[in-house]
């Protein structure tokens, strides 16, 4: 991966915000572009920003605060040394992103441009394999398709065009196809609840209740402090629809974006409780695998534990409930030992909205180390393999490439 300093990382922000550009280098040019003569001071004023944003094609309303704000970050931090911006990060296509990495899509990564280190557009791809879509149709219809949305998408693409579209998604992105159709298989009509545990042992409840033919879904879970939660989905939604409905049906979509707000709290935690991470991990003792020495001292340990071992993904979490001298399995102290050594210098906060992540401009580059860490966790896991024993899928998974591995690491774009 590319590191950016703190410097680099606002000027990347300058330009971006500023200029635009697709890879991290045309936002840097168009960064120092900016900070030749001081020109970007000139952003300081109001009317002259207004007329900045007109002239290069930025609405003057949400646009305009955007580059006053960074204007006014980069001179603080050249005056002052120091800037409280907050670098706005999203993921790039997530939840394909998500369905590719942890069912070793090697087709799939190529759309996403992971093989050769680009910021390729997975839309683009479909879009030019298509030889007759656009990339706004593509995307229009994929983020219905891909949690089982077929009606509307040939709804959207009229009936010999959603056929098209229905092949190239199938040829390019085999693995996410597989899995969007065994979940629509895997929906029960007469289930009242749906149940699955993440790598950090939070348990995820869709309940599902029918009131006249709409659908109600509330998910549950527990946090730290051992307080449920929920989220209500409201009735009508076509991801809770019954089987016969028009509409998808919830298993996938519920199941993609309960990985994503894994990734969000792992990331977090990487993030703001490095410190104390490093120092219980240094008390724990690693034991033979299989040996009758392994203990943990509380059972939250224990269940965090097993979740791993169903999943094949370390959650930092177990961390916040070792206590000295607590026994692990080598394999597992392993696994605890290279997040633990991947871990940023200092402790900063992250603000988080679903697939968004915003952080001081010089924490940027260690939040997305911390990121690309997590996408090799969920690459090198069995996170999938445990969903399809969940719910009796037969799912279509790719084999695990070492060569990969190294590739995820050094990927640029996962957030842009």
């Amino acid at each position: 991966m590319r590191i950016l300093d703190s410097s680099a990382t606002l000027t990347r922000e300058l330009g971006k915000i500023c200029l635009g550009g697709r890879t991290i280098q045309e936002q840097l040019d168009n960064g120092l572009a900016l900070l030749e003569d001081d020109y970007y001071r000139q952003l300081l004023d109001p009317a002259r920003a207004r007329e900045w944003c007109r002239q290069t094609g930025l609405n003057d309303g949400e646009d305009l605060l955007s580059v006053m704000r960074i204007a006014r970050a980069v001179a603080d931090s050249q005056d002052r040394g120091s800037s409280g911006y907050m670098v706005h990060m999203d993921t790039r296509q997530s939840g394909i992103l998500l369905l590719s990495l942890g069912m070793k899509d090697q087709t799939a990564l190529a759309c996403i441009g992971l093989l050769d280190n680009t910021p390729s557009d997975v839309y683009s791809a479909l879009a030019e394999a298509s030889g007759g879509l656009t990339r706004d149709e593509m995307k229009k219809a994929v983020v219905p398709y891909n949690y089982g949305g077929v009606a509307e998408a040939r709804k959207l693409l009229g009936p010999g065009r959603a056929d098209l579209f229905f092949r190239v998604y199938r040829d390019m992105l085999p693995c996410p196809d597989c899995f969007r159709a065994a979940c629509l298989e895997a929906w029960d009509p007469t289930a009242r609840s749906y149940r699955w545990t993440l790598p950090d042992h939070l348990e995820v409840v869709q309940v599902v209740e029918n009131f006249d033919r709409s659908v109600s879904a509330s998910v549950y879970w527990e946090d730290e402090t051992g307080r449920r939660n929920s989220v209500k989905v409201c009735p009508n939604l076509p991801g809770c629809l019954p089987r016969g409905s028009e509409g998808t049906r919830g298993i996938g979509a519920n199941l993609t974006h309960s990985l994503d707000a894994y990734i969000l709290r792992e990331l977090v935690r990487r993030c703001g409780r490095n410190q104390t991470y490093r120092r219980r991990f240094s008390t724990l003792v690693p034991v033979p695998d299989g040996s009758d020495r392994v203990s943990f001292s509380s059972s939250r340990a224990a269940d965090i534990f097993s979740s791993y071992r169903a999943t094949g993904m370390a959650s930092l979490r177990i961390l916040e409930f070792t206590e000295d001298g607590d026994c692990l399995p080598r394999k597992y102290h392993q696994a605890l030992g290279e997040a633990v050594r991947a871990l940023p210098d200092s402790e900063f906060d992250v603000v988080t909205v679903h697939d968004e992540f915003m952080c001081r401009f010089d924490h940027a580059q260690d939040l997305r180390n911390c990121f690309s860490r997590l996408m090799l966790e969920l690459y090198r896991g069995s996170l999938f393999s445990y969903f399809a024993g969940v719910f009796g899928m037969d799912l279509l998974m790719g084999t695990p490439a070492p060569a990969m591995e190294e590739r995820i690491l050094e990927y640029d774009y996962f957030l842009s």
